[in-house]
């Protein structure tokens, strides 16, 4: 830090155009390795260039916007630091730094979905929020469960724009890895202990919009019925499989909440029966068995 200014040389590296290398995919691999190689052995610098890469979100440009929501990816992956990171080169990284850099860097990017105070509405323009809600699952998908789960207060308001975000095949902000992680997190928020009882209290108002999300990617390979997302066939079969098997973890939601989604939902897993993988279908029918044994509850 000290040969390289007290900015560890972000200040050059912004002068040569860091914003702009966002665009292509090398520049975004730099980008997310140096946040990362600051954030692992805790380099103050680290906060600094993560508060640079919260205000590309809001860039006028979504490739970059697009292209920062991925460093923060990058910077979180298991695999990011490239292959200079392992014991023969010397290289180590602080422990927790993954769950450390997702506390300190989420309110940030939380801060421009949630509404004002004031007004009620949220804080930043409409076309910014598919950047903020990238950079969150990007975040999430790599950071230990435990810390996402802490933070589901702020994380499942939005989880279902988010899911449809990543899914939308004609924005630069599709992303098949980020869309899986979102799915997972779903899932996890459905099934772990924590999370359902997090997920419990934002049931009333969000529940419906997550289970919706999760049937349109569940069925998104199937013949599709009205409404199903463009270009869907690409997701892979383990996010369809997740999806389906995150719909099954939804059933323990509290019965009011999810009584009025068992019409949805049967028509989600029985077009999923359509799907050209097995496993899938697999899943469709565990799926609509789950739903169908709600349904006779009452």
């Amino acid at each position: 830090s000290g040969a390289l200014g007290p900015r560890s040389g972000l200040t050059a590296a912004a002068d040569a155009g860091l914003t702009g290398s966002l665009r292509a995919a090398a520049g975004v691999a730099a980008v997310g390795a140096t946040l990362r190689a600051l954030a692992a052995r805790a380099d103050p610098a680290a906060a600094e260039l993560a508060a640079d890469l919260v205000t590309a979100l809001s860039s006028p440009s979504r490739e970059v916007a697009a292209g920062a929501a991925r460093a923060f990816g990058v910077a979180m992956s298991p695999g990011g630091g490239g292959p200079g990171l392992t014991r023969e080169c010397h290289g180590s990284e602080k422990k927790l730094f993954r769950q450390r850099f997702f506390t300190q860097t989420v309110p940030a990017v939380m801060a421009a979905l949630k509404p004002s105070s004031r007004s009620g509405q949220a804080t930043t323009n409409p076309d910014h929020r598919p950047a903020h809600l990238s950079a969150l699952v990007h975040l999430a998908r790599h950071a230990p469960i435990s810390a996402v789960l802490q933070s589901g207060d702020s994380i499942l308001p939005v989880l279902a724009e988010a899911i449809n975000a990543l899914a939308d095949q004609s924005t630069p902000f599709a992303d098949k890895d980020a869309l899986a992680g979102s799915i997972t997190m779903t899932a996890a928020f459905l099934s772990d202990p924590r999370g359902r009882d997090t997920l419990a209290l934002h049931a009333e108002e969000h529940a419906g919009a997550i289970i919706g999300a999760l049937c349109r990617i569940g069925s998104s390979a199937a013949r599709k019925p009205p409404g199903s997302l463009a270009g869907s066939p690409t997701l892979s079969l383990v996010v369809r499989e997740t999806a389906l098997d995150a719909l099954v973890a939804a059933t323990s939601l509290p019965f009011s909440v999810v009584y009025p989604q068992r019409r949805a939902v049967e028509r989600a897993s029985v077009a999923a029966l359509d799907d050209p993988k097995r496993v899938v279908r697999f899943a469709a029918a565990r799926c609509r068995e789950a739903w169908l044994l709600l349904g006779k509850q009452t």
